[in-house]
């Protein structure tokens, strides 16, 4: 049975979820167009 705190958790839990995957797909991003730039400049 889930109690009435954990109801209202459940919005600040998600939040918190999309929060660190838009973090997380930053840094991912950021990571690849480091990678990019010296293969491109050695070319």
């Amino acid at each position: 049975m889930v109690g009435a705190t954990e109801t209202s958790r459940e919005p600040l839990r998600c939040l918190k979820r999309r929060l660190s995957d838009v973090v997380y797909r930053s840094l991912r991003a950021d990571q690849a167009a480091e990678e990019a730039v010296p293969a491109a400049v050695a070319a």
